[in-house]
């Protein structure tokens, strides 16, 4: 859960660190939640495979923050 967390919390930089932990906190619940589901779903449950999907959504939304900074702030 502290991965998505962070991935989001890179992401929504912009506002106050209260808001931003709030957010990103529910947003990393919503991520678990909805791999989770989907997974489910698509009958293709695994532990082994619902940490890598949640891994790799955190490492992207770290990466498209971390894009975003360097690209540096919009006018």
């Amino acid at each position: 859960m502290a991965a998505p967390a962070a991935g989001l919390a890179a992401a929504l930089h912009r506002l106050e660190p209260a808001t931003r932990t709030v957010l990103a906190v529910a947003g990393a619940v919503a991520v678990d939640v909805l791999v989770a589901a989907v997974m489910a779903a698509l009958h293709m449950w695994s532990v082994r495979g619902a940490v890598a999907a949640v891994a790799a959504l955190s490492v992207l939304l770290g990466a498209v923050s971390g894009v975003r900074r360097a690209k540096g702030p919009r006018t």
